[in-house]
C-alpha cells in the first residue's frame, strides 16, 4: 500500500513549540484524512528545529465510494413538506427512491460519491492542515496572509509506493513544493532529493540530521554520559532542560567546560537556574558535592579543532552572566529579608485585593491557626509567616521568579535566622507538582496551607473561580497541594471553619481597594467597613453591629449581614472544590473503592481531610469483614422499607419510637441493642474512635436479622406499623452517624 511524506520546512521552530506541534499535525491530518474516507496503518510525527514532518506507512491509493441517505417526507405528504425537502437534498422528484415504511410509503434521497484518488483528496487536505496550524504564536512575511510560527520556506508531500513516490502538488501561497529538502546548515547546506519515507530519513541522517527527537534526545544523553566518563563529575537531572536542548540541535555534540572556581561559592540553585535559563547548558558537579563546578553545552555541529573555541566562548558568555548573578547575589545579602517586607506593599498582589503586604499580614493570621492546630511552635510559624514573601522583593528573584522561596530560605541564613524559619520560607511553596514532597515540619506545613487556603478564599470572594479547562490562578492546584500537605502528614484542620472566618479578611482587602478608590469620599466607609469586619473576624457579632450603627445611612448594617451569610455561603461552596478533589485523590492516587469514598466525604468529612483519609482506611478494613457484610445487607433492608413508606405517605418516621407499644420480644430485644450501641457509638466518635464505632455497630445485626424474621413491619394496626418504622428509622439514623451506608455497595 501507499505511504506519505510530508515535511514543512521552515526557519527555526522554538523548542517550547515542538512536541505540541508534532501533536496537532498527527491529530490534524488524521482527522482530515478520516473526513475524506481515508486511514493509515500507521503514522508517526517528527520535528528538528527546522522542519515539522510526518510519516504515513499503509494509506489506500483512493477513497472508497460513498453512500449517503436521507430519509424524507411520505409520498402523500402535502406537496410544500415534499417541495422542501428537494430544496435541501437538490434533488428532483425523479431522483428520489420510495420505498416501504411503518407510516407507508416515503421518499429517501440517495447521493452516490465514487472514490477519487488519495493523491487527488490530499491536495486540498495539506494546504486545509497549513493555513489552520493552530500554533501559540505565528507570524506573516513577505506579501503573503500565510501565518506560521517562522517563515515557512518549502514543503514535501510525497506519496505512492516505496521508491515510487509521486510529488503531490501541495500550493499554498508562493511556497514552493517538490521532493527537495536540505540537511544541516553547515555540514550539509546542499539541496537532498528524497524518494519516500524511509529514503528521507536515511537521507538526512547522512546529511547529519537526527530527524526522530526521541533517538536524537538518547544520542545527546548518550554522548553526555560518555564525555563524562572520564571527567570525575555529574550532572544534575533537568528533565525540561534534556526536553528543550533536544528541540535546539539537529546533530547534538556535548562540551564540557568549567565554571570560574569566583562563581562556584554562589548558590547552586543561582548557578543552576542562570546556566539553564540564559545559556541551555546542564550544571556539572563532584559526587557528594553541593558546589557547582562544570557545565555540559550541546553544540549543533562538529567543529575541527575539537570545540576548544567555542568552549572559550561560551565560557567567555558565561562569565559575563555569571557575573549579573554575582551582583545580584551580593546586593540582595546587603538588605536583611525583614528590612524589605515594606516594598510589599507596592507589589501588587491582585488588583481588586491589594498588596502584597495586605496578604502577609493575612498570612501571619491564618498560619496563626493553623500552627496551633498542627501543634507547630507559634513564634517560628508567625516568623515565616511573615518573611515567606519577603525575596519577592529581592533583586535575584526579579531575575528568576522560578527560585522564590529557595532564595528566602538563602537570605534567612545568611541573616542569622532560626533555621526552622529558613526552612519553612523555602517550604511553604511545596508542593509545586504532582511529583513534589510535601513539606516536612509542622511550621512550614501551617504557611504553606495558609498560603493556598488564602489564595483559594480571595478568588471566591471576588468570584474568579475556575471554569472549564480554565484555571488562570492555579486554584486547583491549590487546592489538590492544602490536601495532599494535610493527608501525607495527618495535619488536623478544618477547612470550612477557617475559610468561613478568613472571607472576613479577603472582604476586608476588597473593601479597603474599593472604597480607596472613591478618595477622601470613601475613607470613613472604608474605616468604618474594616472595623465591622474585624469583630466580624474576631467572632464578635454584637460588636460588629455596633461599628456598623455608626454608619450614617445605616446600610453597613445591611452589609454586615450579608457578609456573614455570604462567608457561610463562601465556605460551604468551597467545600464542594474540595471534595471533588479529594474525591479524585483518594479513588485515583490512594485507590480506595469510589462507594467508600463516597461514604465518608457524604458525610462532611473533606474539611478535615486526614480525618478523612483514616475513616476510608478503617472503613475499608472493616468491609473485609463477614460481620460488616451481613450489617450492610440489613441495613439496606431497612433503608429500602423506610424509603418505600416516607415516599407512599410522605411522612418523615424520624420520631423515637414508643417503647410502650412493642409487642414482640425482638422489638424489645432491638431497641435495647439499639441503646447500648447508641451509647458505645457516641462514645466512640466523640473519641474519633472510628474503627471502635463501627465495630460496635456490627451487634445489631443478629437482633435487626431477629426482628425482620419475626416481626411484620407493616403491621394492620396503624399505631403498632408507624412504631416499628421509627424504630428502623432510629437505627438508620444511628448507623449514618458514622457513615453513609447508603452509598456503600453491597
Amino acid at each position: 500500500m501507499p505511504d506519505l511524506l510530508l515535511e514543512l520546512l521552515s526557519e527555526e521552530i522554538p523548542a517550547r513549540m515542538q512536541k505540541r506541534a508534532r501533536e496537532d499535525l498527527h491529530r490534524l491530518m488524521e482527522a482530515e484524512l478520516k473526513a475524506a474516507g481515508l486511514e493509515w496503518r500507521v503514522a508517526r510525527a517528527f520535528s528538528t528545529p527546522r522542519r515539522l514532518a510526518l510519516a504515513a506507512f499503509g494509506l489506500p491509493a483512493e477513497t472508497a465510494a460513498q453512500t449517503e441517505e436521507r430519509k424524507g417526507p411520505r409520498v402523500d405528504a402535502p406537496e410544500a413538506a415534499i417541495e422542501g425537502f428537494l430544496r435541501s437534498t437538490g434533488l428532483t422528484l425523479d431522483e428520489l427512491e420510495v420505498r416501504p415504511d411503518d407510516r407507508g410509503a416515503v421518499y429517501f434521497a440517495v447521493k452516490r460519491k465514487p472514490g477519487r484518488a488519495t493523491a487527488e483528496a490530499l491536495q486540498e487536505i495539506v494546504p486545509r492542515v497549513i493555513q489552520s496550524f493552530p500554533w501559540p504564536k505565528s507570524m506573516r512575511w513577505g506579501s503573503g496572509t500565510l501565518r506560521w510560527v517562522r517563515p515557512l520556506r518549502s514543503i514535501i508531500c510525497l506519496f505512492g509506493e516505496k521508491g515510487a513516490a509521486q510529488v503531490v502538488p501541495v500550493e499554498v501561497e508562493n511556497v514552493p513544493y517538490g521532493r527537495t529538502t536540505y540537511g544541516h546548515r553547515v555540514h550539509a547546506p546542499g539541496p537532498i532529493e528524497v524518494s519516500g519515507p524511509e529514503d528521507y530519513v536515511e537521507k538526512l541522517a547522512r546529511a547529519f540530521v537526527v530527524l526522530d527527537q526521541d533517538a536524537r534526545r538518547k544520542y545527546l544523553t548518550d554522548q553526555i554520559a560518555a564525555k563524562l566518563a572520564s571527567s570525575g563529575l555529574e550532572m544534575l537531572p533537568d528533565e525540561a532542560l534534556t526536553e528543550e536542548v533536544t528541540g535546539l540541535v539537529e546533530w547534538p555534540n556535548p562540551l564540557i567546560g568549567r565554571v570560574d572556581p569566583e562563581f562556584q561559592e554562589l548558590p547552586p540553585e543561582v548557578l543552576q537556574t542562570s546556566m539553564r535559563e540564559h545559556q541551555k547548558y546542564f550544571s556539572l558537579r563532584k559526587p557528594g558535592e553541593e558546589k557547582i563546578s562544570g557545565f555540559v553545552a550541546a553544540a549543533n555541529l562538529r567543529p575541527q579543532d575539537g570545540g576548544a573555541k567555542m568552549l572559550a566562548g561560551y565560557e567567555r558568555v558565561l562569565r559575563a552572566r555569571l557575573s549579573d548573578a554575582r551582583f545580584f547575589w551580593e546586593n540582595d545579602l546587603a538588605t536583611p529579608l525583614d528590612s524589605r517586607l515594606d516594598r510589599l506593599n507596592h507589589i501588587v498582589f491582585h488588583a481588586r485585593l491589594g498588596a502584597q503586604g495586605d496578604r502577609v499580614a493575612r498570612l501571619r493570621a491564618l498560619a496563626g491557626e493553623l500552627g496551633e492546630a498542627f501543634g507547630a511552635d507559634p513564634e517560628i510559624v508567625d516568623r515565616a509567616a511573615l518573611l515567606a514573601k519577603a525575596d519577592l522583593v529581592s533583586d535575584m528573584v526579579g531575575e528568576f521568579p522560578e527560585l522564590q522561596g529557595r532564595m528566602g530560605r538563602r537570605y534567612a541564613e545568611a541573616a542569622g535566622e532560626d533555621p526552622q524559619v529558613a526552612e519553612a520560607i523555602e517550604e511553604h511553596y511545596r508542593p509545586v507538582g504532582a511529583q513534589d514532597r510535601t513539606p516536612a515540619s509542622a511550621a512550614a506545613a501551617a504557611v504553606a496551607v495558609a498560603d493556598r487556603l488564602d489564595l483559594l478564599v480571595c478568588f471566591w470572594t471576588i468570584d474568579e473561580k475556575p471554569t472549564g479547562s480554565k484555571d488562570p490562578f492555579g486554584l486547583r492546584r491549590a487546592a489538590v497541594g492544602i490536601l495532599r500537605i494535610m493527608m501525607e502528614n495527618a495535619r488536623r484542620a478544618d477547612l470550612e471553619e477557617l475559610a468561613e472566618r478568613h472571607y472576613f479578611l479577603a472582604e476586608r482587602a476588597r473593601q479597603h481597594v474599593e472604597q480607596s478608590e472613591r478618595g477622601a469620599e470613601g475613607a470613613v466607609r472604608r474605616n468604618l467597613s474594616v472595623r465591622v469586619l474585624d469583630r466580624l473576624y474576631e467572632g464578635d457579632e454584637a460588636a460588629a453591629m455596633t461599628a456598623a450603627d455608626l454608619d450614617r445611612d445605616k446600610s453597613l448594617g445591611v452589609l454586615a449581614r450579608g457578609w456573614k451569610e455570604k462567608s457561610l455561603a463562601l465556605s460551604h461552596d468551597l467545600m464542594g472544590f474540595f471534595t471533588d478533589r479529594l474525591t479524585a485523590l483518594m479513588r485515583d492516587e490512594m485507590g480506595f473503592r469510589h462507594d467508600v469514598v463516597s461514604a465518608v466525604l457524604n458525610q462532611g468529612s473533606a474539611r478535615d481531610p486526614a480525618l478523612a483519609m483514616i475513616q476510608a482506611r478503617m472503613l475499608t478494613e472493616f468491609l473485609l469483614q463477614s460481620e460488616s457484610q451481613n450489617l450492610l445487607a440489613a441495613y439496606k433492608r431497612a433503608a429500602n422499607i423506610l424509603r418505600a413508606e416516607e415516599r407512599k405517605e410522605s411522612v418523615d418516621f424520624s420520631r423515637h419510637p414508643d417503647p410502650a407499644l412493642y409487642q414482640h420480644p425482638a422489638e424489645k430485644a432491638l431497641h435495647e441493642a439499639a441503646n447500648i450501641v447508641e451509647a458505645q457509638t457516641q462514645l466512640a466518635l466523640k473519641g474519633e474512635d472510628f474503627q471502635g464505632a463501627l465495630m460496635a455497630m456490627t451487634r445489631l445485626r443478629e437482633p435487626l436479622d431477629d426482628f425482620f424474621r419475626d416481626v411484620t413491619v407493616n403491621s394492620d394496626d396503624p399505631a403498632l406499623r408507624r412504631n416499628r418504622l421509627r424504630l428502623l428509622s432510629r437505627l438508620r439514623a444511628l448507623m449514618l452517624e458514622a457513615a453513609d451506608f447508603d452509598a456503600l455497595e453491597g
